[in-house]
């Protein structure tokens, strides 16, 4: 990127990028997508349902889009499900990252591919979700699904960004942010993993520190 042209818009994972994912609630998830395939899918032997679900998020990005092309089921149903949680015992406001979302003057956006009443549900217990400008969920980018590029052009679509280089981009999942930083987007990591290449934080909060030393945004 230039260093004369800054980022418009920042643009957030959510699971495990917005809160720490030693929150328990992706386990929650993964529970409920386990329940949620017995209950619909009663032809597959119970010792089955794991791998079948590593090989549909391996094939398909997701379980929901591997579910959906294969077995038919139902999107919106499977969201509803899945994310039907009651987060108030594992989230809590966060000051400290509000207080550093709050002074940056760009744009702020969530592109996930959970649901959108998931992602509000995330922001509201954290007290986070009058500072974002749009939610982009894995209903609006169907068929595809993230690190699928066609997903993150519909994302920009349902924006209005015609840029990708005004984006900065951030994530836990390192697929994600190799196309994220194909597209031409700034990939920011958050969280432990080593040996990817990529700038990284461990928390989001931690970004604001980091900052000073990223020579091409300019905020």
């Amino acid at each position: 990127m230039n260093k004369t042209q800054p980022f418009d818009n920042l643009i957030f994972d959510l699971d495990d990028t917005i809160y720490m994912p030693n929150s328990g609630i992706w386990d929650l998830i993964g529970e409920r997508i386990f329940a949620f395939m017995r209950q619909h899918l009663p032809d597959v032997p119970e010792d089955a349902i794991e791998p079948l679900r590593d090989r549909l998020l391996k094939q398909y990005g997701t379980t929901l889009r591997g579910l959906h092309e294969e077995r038919g089921i139902d999107v919106q149903a499977y969201l509803a499900y899945v994310h039907d949680l009651d987060l108030s015992l594992m989230l809590k406001p966060d000051a400290e990252l509000r207080r550093f979302l709050s002074s940056l003057p760009q744009k702020k956006y969530i592109f996930t591919n959970a649901s959108k009443s998931h992602a509000e549900n995330v922001l509201n217990q954290m007290g986070l979700a009058d500072l974002f400008s749009g939610i982009t969920d894995v209903a609006d980018v169907q068929p595809y699904c993230k690190p699928m590029p066609e997903a993150f052009k519909l994302m920009l679509q349902q924006f209005h960004i015609t840029d990708p280089k005004t984006c900065l981009y951030a994530d836990d999942n390192l697929p994600n942010l190799a196309t994220a930083e194909a597209l031409g987007m700034y990939p920011l990591y958050v969280g432990r993993k080593q040996g990817h290449g990529f700038t990284q934080v461990e928390r989001l909060a931690d970004l604001e520190a980091l900052l000073p030393e990223l020579d091409d945004i300019r905020l």
